[in-house]
C-alpha cells in the first residue's frame, strides 16, 4: 500500500512543482503571404531558438491544438463575439432602465459589432437579440419605420424565432409578429458555388449543405454565408436576397483569410487583443507568442493569461525573411519573462499591436479545422502540461481514489484511467 501512496503522490503533484520551465505557446504569425506548412517550418525555427535560451518549454501548434481541444469554438465566440455582447448587455440595461434614448447608440454599436463577428464566430442568436431589442427602442420611440427595418433584418437572420412573451409588452409581441408574417410570404433563392469541391455552407448560422448548392426558401433581405473546407480556410459574404432575382454566391476559399480585419489600427488592436484574451483564457499556458507583419515591419510581443497584460510591442525592420527577423528577435523579446512565468511591470501595455487577424492561416487551422492537427501526437506535450487541460479517473482495486493529472498517451493524452489492482 505504501508504494501506492507514492504513485497517488506522484500524480496528483502540483503541476506547477513538477515544472521548472515557463511554457510559452506558438500559435503562427500574422503574416498574410506565409501558408500553413511555412507556418508550421517558422514554429520549428521558432522552437529552437526557445529552447536554445534554457529557461523555456516553448509548445507549438500540435500542442496547444491539444491543449484547447474540444473549445475552439468557445475561443472564437469569445474573441469575435464578446465585444458586442457587453455591449448589448449595455443596451438592454439601459432600455430596461427606461433610458431608452441612451440605449439606442449602445444597440447600435452591438449590432454592427455582432455582425463584424459573423465572419468568424458564425452565431446569430445575439445578433438577433440586439436587432430586436433595437427595433423595440426605436419602436417605443415612436420611430416606427426605423423599427420595422431592424425587425426586419431580425426576422432575415432568424425566421423562425419569436421574442420572449413573458419580457416584453403584448403589442410589442404582436407587431413584431405581424411584420414577421408579412415579410415571411415571400422567399427567394441562393445558389452558392465555390473554387474548392464540396465546401461546407452555412446560411446565417446553420449549416445547410456542400457545394454546389442551391438554397430555396431564404428569407429576403441581408443573409450571411459562410464556407468553410477541411483545413480550416473559410470564406463569408453577406448577400442580399430578393425575389425577383435569385442571387450567386461564388466562395472563394483559395484567397480567403478568417475573420474580418478591421480598417483603422486601433480597432485591429482591439480585434488582436479580444482574439489573445479568449485564447489565453483556455489554452493555459504561461505566455503566448503573439507575432506579425504591421507594414514594413514585425511586431512581437508576449502575452500573459495570468496578468491580462501584454509585453510592449518590439518592432523589428523586415530587411530579409520575416521569419528570420523574428528569430533574431526572439532572445530580447523573453527578457520581459520573469522567472515564474509572468512579465516584468515595467514592460507591459493592456492591449496587443494592430495585427490583421484574418492572416495567421496556423492559428485559423487550430481554430476552424483542429482534427487536422490533432491526428498526429503532440510533440513536446509533458504530464504537467496535459494536467492543466483535462484529466481522468484512478481506480484501485475497483475503487475510484482519485484523479489523474495527465498521460503520456498519444491516442488521448488529457483522457484516461489507470487501474492499478485489485487489491486484496
Amino acid at each position: 500500500m505504501h508504494v501506492l501512496f507514492l504513485i497517488l503522490s506522484a500524480l496528483l503533484t502540483s503541476p506547477a512543482m513538477a515544472r521548472d520551465r515557463i511554457t510559452i505557446a506558438m500559435v503562427g504569425v500574422h503574416q498574410e503571404l506565409l501558408m500553413k506548412d511555412a507556418q508550421y517550418s517558422a514554429s520549428e525555427q521558432f522552437s529552437d531558438t526557445i529552447k536554445g535560451l534554457g529557461k523555456f518549454d516553448p509548445l507549438g501548434p500540435r500542442d496547444v491544438a491539444w491543449l484547447i481541444q474540444g473549445r475552439e469554438e468557445v475561443i472564437l465566440q469569445d474573441a469575435f463575439a464578446t465585444r458586442g455582447r457587453r455591449l448589448l448587455e449595455d443596451g438592454k440595461t439601459l432600455y430596461a432602465q427606461a433610458q431608452i434614448e441612451e440605449s439606442i447608440p449602445v444597440l447600435q454599436a452591438a449590432a454592427k459589432a455582432l455582425e463584424t463577428s459573423m465572419a468568424a464566430a458564425n452565431v446569430t442568436k445575439d445578433l438577433w437579440q440586439a436587432l430586436f431589442v433595437l427595433g423595440t427602442a426605436q419602436q417605443t420611440m415612436g420611430e416606427i419605420d426605423a423599427a420595422k427595418e431592424f425587425w426586419t433584418q431580425a426576422i432575415t437572420l432568424s425566421p423562425e424565432r419569436s421574442p420572449n412573451a413573458a419580457q416584453y409588452p403584448p403589442q410589442i409581441i404582436q407587431t413584431y409578429k405581424s411584420i414577421q408574417k408579412t415579410h415571411l410570404e415571400r422567399r427567394a433563392s441562393l445558389q452558392v458555388t465555390s473554387d474548392q469541391p464540396e465546401i461546407s455552407v452555412w446560411l446565417n448560422g446553420e449549416l445547410v449543405g456542400q457545394t454546389p448548392l442551391k438554397i430555396d426558401d431564404v428569407a429576403l433581405g441581408s443573409n450571411h454565408i459562410m464556407g468553410r473546407n477541411k483545413a480550416g480556410q473559410i470564406a463569408y459574404q453577406r448577400v442580399v436576397a430578393t425575389a425577383e432575382n435569385p442571387a450567386t454566391v461564388a466562395l472563394n476559399l483559395s484567397q480567403a483569410g478568417w475573420g474580418v480585419p478591421a480598417t483603422s489600427n486601433r480597432a485591429r488592436v482591439v480585434q488582436t487583443s479580444d482574439l489573445y484574451r479568449a485564447l489565453g483564457d483556455h489554452a493555459e499556458v504561461d505566455l503566448i507568442l503573439v507575432m506579425g507583419e504591421i507594414g514594413s515591419e514585425v511586431s512581437l510581443q508576449l502575452y500573459s493569461p495570468r496578468m491580462d497584460s501584454f509585453s510592449r510591442p518590439l518592432m523589428k525592420p523586415v530587411t530579409g525573411s520575416a521569419t528570420d527577423e523574428i528569430i533574431n528577435a526572439l532572445p530580447e523579446l523573453l527578457q520581459t519573462a520573469t522567472p515564474d512565468g509572468a512579465l516584468l511591470s515595467m514592460a507591459i501595455t493592456p492591449e496587443a499591436a494592430a495585427l490583421d487577424v484574418s492572416a495567421n492561416q496556423m492559428l485559423a487551422q487550430l481554430l476552424l479545422a483542429p482534427a487536422e492537427i490533432t491526428a498526429s501526437s503532440p510533440s513536446k506535450l509533458k504530464w504537467w502540461h496535459l494536467a492543466i487541460a483535462g484529466g481522468g479517473a484512478l481506480t484501485i482495486g475497483g475503487v475510484v481514489t482519485g484523479v489523474v493529472v495527465g498521460s503520456d498517451q498519444a491516442e488521448a493524452p488529457h483522457q484516461g484511467t489507470i487501474v492499478i489492482g485489485p487489491i486484496p
